[in-house]
């Protein structure tokens, strides 16, 4: 992204059509694998950085390129103004993106306990850990903050070598008791919903007859599971994979089932 930013410093649009070159096809997003749509960690980081880098500083301009970018665009641009608030401060950000603030700081978010405020104090305390734990201290407002000096991972961890998804198809089955389908390949996604929100379902996942998983899926949207099954380390050739309700009031809807080899 900085290679990128320096030879285009002008131009967002292009650094941003590299990103689409080399990563809008990542793998990491088994719903849009072979499609157009992918809202993987990979391509929307390197739009929040494109926000950053190309906003200059700027708060208004940082949101609108990184919210442009596309695909996730309401978490990227928060994402960026949060990075871009903290090295800024909160006296620096413009009036017109902190109007009306006030009148919900204190209102609880739904599903929690948790108002804004409750946030702004919980990550006060949890920065000043960090900063004490990396050897600095907080001590009446003052912050000491140790500088530190980046140090790369002894290992490297890579997702998904020489993986790569070479088919998608459309199931349309209600997992009432159970589906089966052969496949070949190295690693397979099941895609998928609860097709009631409040109930749940206990699943078994078979390849080979061997038992992959055992899983409680939720239709609770705060709880599910996004894809619903899925598997990376087959070895390669053919398989028959398994999966069967065994109770449960929910019924998961399986929707697509990628190939990977």
């Amino acid at each position: 992204m900085l290679d990128w930013w320096r030879q285009y410093p002008d131009d967002w649009r292009e650094c941003w059509f590299q990103v689409q070159k080399k990563y809008a096809a990542d793998i990491g997003c088994p719903g849009g694998v072979l499609d157009s749509y992918n809202i993987d960690a990979v391509v929307n980081g390197a739009y929040i950085a494109i926000g950053l880098l190309y906003g200059g500083g700027d708060f208004g301009k940082t949101v609108d390129i990184s919210t442009r970018c596309g695909f996730d665009s309401d978490c990227n641009p928060s994402n960026a103004a949060g990075v871009l608030g903290a090295m800024i401060g909160l006296s620096n950000i413009p009036a017109k993106w902190l109007d009306g603030l006030d009148k919900v700081e204190n209102l609880k978010f739904s599903y929690s306990d948790y108002s804004l405020t409750d946030v702004y104090r919980v990550n006060m305390r949890l920065a000043g850990e960090l900063v004490v734990a990396g050897g600095g201290s907080v001590d009446n407002g003052l912050w000491k903050i140790e500088v530190q000096q980046p140090k790369a991972p002894e290992t490297l961890e890579v997702a998904f070598e020489d993986l790569q998804p070479v088919s998608k198809v459309d199931i349309g089955h209600k997992l009432e008791k159970s589906w089966t389908i052969e496949f070949e390949g190295r690693g397979f996604v099941v895609n998928g919903r609860m097709v009631n929100d409040e109930g749940a379902a206990r699943c078994q996942v078979r390849v080979d007859g061997k038992v992959i998983e055992t899983v409680t899926l939720e239709g609770d949207y705060r709880r599910r599971r996004t894809p619903l099954f899925w598997f990376y380390d087959l070895e390669p050739g053919k398989h028959t994979l398994e999966i069967t309700r065994q109770r449960g009031s929910g019924v998961p809807g399986l929707n697509e089932f990628v190939i990977y080899r």
